[in-house]
């Protein structure tokens, strides 16, 4: 059935929802009722009548309406019925009414940036050297200072517009050192100094 909310109706959703009572692991409870259908073209005279015994809402729903305001929208089952003096009976045993909780979408984790110290150079004694003193085809080591940075990963920039480097064998795009795993929170990474590709 459908009818214009009006002040109390919140019973309905109440009746559906609420804690049963008798049954504590059950929502909703039992009510006996009727429903009536009246004639608004011959003074109110009734020509519909159900007499209910044993009532649940099954459904309930609130919406607006453009011409009318609020309606609901509201659905009953019935243990027994009576209409034009039929008797008709339903077979069961209870309904039960739970609230479900929406499920939150996953939120993404933010790549979490190591927490670096001090990056520097060394050669192959362990002298600090300068970028200006960078020889092409000579080993570098680019040393990573951070504080707990083991098993964290990130990208390394050590642009250089001067020269390239090579990384385990592979020449890096851009300059960046991408996806280093640090093994302790203080790397030596190998590198290889190149020529730089002509632009």
């Amino acid at each position: 059935m459908s009818f214009l909310a009006e002040e109390g109706d919140d019973f309905f959703m109440q009746w559906m929802c609420g804690k049963n009572i008798a049954h504590g692991g059950a929502k909703g409870f039992w009510h006996d009722g009727e429903i009536v259908f009246y004639d608004e073209t011959s003074d109110g005279q009734e020509f519909y009548r159900y007499d209910l015994q044993y009532v649940m809402p099954i459904h309930f729903r609130l919406e607006y309406d453009h011409q009318n305001g609020m309606v609901i929208h509201l659905t009953l089952t019935a243990l027994d019925r009576v209409y034009n003096r039929l008797f008709h009976t339903e077979n069961f045993y209870g309904y039960f009414f739970e609230y479900a909780k929406p499920k939150e979408k996953p939120k993404p984790m933010p790549k979490e940036e190591p927490d670096i110290l001090e990056i520097y150079y060394t050669d192959e004694k362990g002298n600090r050297v300068e970028r200006s003193n960078f020889e092409v085809n000579t080993f570098i080591y680019l040393n990573v200072k951070g504080v707990d940075i083991v098993g964290k990963t990130g990208d390394l920039n050590i642009e250089d517009e001067d020269f390239d480097f090579e990384y385990e064998g592979n020449r890096l795009t851009n300059d960046i050192l991408q996806d280093y795993t640090f093994k302790s929170n203080y790397d030596n990474i190998k590198l290889k100094i190149l020529e730089a590709k002509k632009q």
